[in-house]
């Protein structure tokens, strides 16, 4: 199926409900695997042994004692403070966990890995597949509710006078009898070993679990950012892109197509900003409108095109485009769009926006291109 646009996916979701109240977020999950009849799914980059990771051990745990099948995937890195506990705690209560491509040195997770061998093995694997992580943020339950979007499990997202952060971020609740075979492809592959996860193309729900389906989805939103008709509206948390995406935004931007980019002025991970901003004179110059975010911690991942929008765990860096795994769906109703596009609006006004004669102090342009020359591995 060749296509050029966002707009051109046939297939909608059912239901599409997006969220960016964190707790109404944890509250919906939550409150559907204390549901669930059958089974549970979820795949996290990160989850934490703090308020909101105890909420879901609390609530996997019934499941499983109700015998509703769970499974679960954390990632090694976004998880590595707790991961050997947690997976500790959710493997006694019957929940079939694994932890994927622990660090070298947490060794109490290797157990719970995927590799297989002795533990000499696992430590030269797992120290030659460091960089390697899973990024997906995705529950399914009862193949039927799918979430999916940047929120980790963690107390971070919640309001601070709520213990977190007050982090902005952004995800989705889908209701789809589709949300069953995403399920199914999702797990065929970590719990089957699975290389042959056929290319999920033009769908609705897009990963990137092999070089075939990485390719695809890189090429394809090249196609479409080229081929927008009247806006390209991005948030990104992390934003450090290879420059086939540059030269697709600057060429929008030549066609008179609204570009416009939200940024973090701070982040969790402290480098960021820096190496964002060394791209704002290319981009500003260009016709692009970029504008740095001053309420909170920007954590959200929006690409608009036109009447659709890609949202889920993928940064414009080069960390999402080739080295992790992500997870991403495409919402196309008109009252998610109307969502998504409130609230890039409301970021807007909390931003303030970079002007073409910007100009940093000389130690921040040479830390700027310090920290650009390994833009590769961020």
């Amino acid at each position: 199926m060749q296509v050029s646009s966002f707009a051109d996916l046939q297939n909608p979701w059912q239901h599409e409900e997006v969220i960016t109240d964190a707790e109404r977020y944890f509250d919906s999950m939550l409150d559907a695997i204390q549901q669930a009849r059958s089974r549970v799914d979820l795949d996290f980059y990160m989850m934490e042994l703090d308020s909101i990771g105890e909420r879901f051990i609390e609530a996997l745990s019934a499941a499983v004692t109700r015998g509703v099948r769970v499974r679960m995937v954390i990632d090694g890195v976004g998880s590595y403070e707790g991961a050997a506990e947690i997976a500790q705690r959710l493997s006694t209560a019957g929940v079939d966990i694994r932890v994927y491509h622990p660090l070298p040195f947490t060794w109490k997770a290797f157990r719970w890995s995927f590799a297989q061998g002795s533990f000499l093995q696992k430590l030269v694997y797992f120290s030659l597949q460091v960089n390697k992580r899973n990024h997906h943020k995705l529950c399914v339950v009862d193949g039927h509710h799918l979430w999916t979007g940047s929120m980790n499990l963690s107390a971070s997202h919640l309001p601070k006078d709520k213990g977190g952060e007050g982090w902005r971020d952004c995800a989705v609740h889908i209701q789809d009898a589709a949300a069953s075979e995403t399920a199914q492809r999702m797990y065929q592959h970590w719990f089957k070993a699975d290389k042959n996860t056929r290319r999920l193309g033009v769908r609705r729900l897009w990963t990137d679990f092999t070089r075939q389906q990485r390719v695809f989805k890189r090429r394809y939103i090249i196609r479409c950012l080229r081929n927008a008709k009247r806006r390209i509206w991005i948030t990104s948390a992390y934003f450090a892109p290879p420059q086939s995406i540059v030269r697709a935004l600057l060429y929008a931007a030549s066609q008179g197509v609204d570009v416009r980019v939200i940024l973090p002025a701070r982040s969790d991970v402290p480098v960021f900003p820096l190496l964002s901003r060394s791209y704002y004179k290319q981009l500003v110059d260009g016709g692009v409108k970029v504008y740095e975010y001053q309420a909170a911690i920007l954590h959200a991942k929006l690409v608009m095109i036109d009447d659709a929008c890609l949202i889920g765990s993928t940064n414009l860096n080069h960390r999402s485009w080739f080295h992790d795994l992500e997870v991403d769906t495409l919402l196309t109703q008109k009252k998610s769009i109307e969502a998504l596009e409130l609230m890039m609006k409301e970021d807007r006004g909390a931003s303030v926006e970079i002007s073409s004669g910007v100009k940093f102090p000389w130690y921040q342009r040479w830390a700027m291109r310090c920290v650009k020359q390994f833009r590769y591995w961020f």
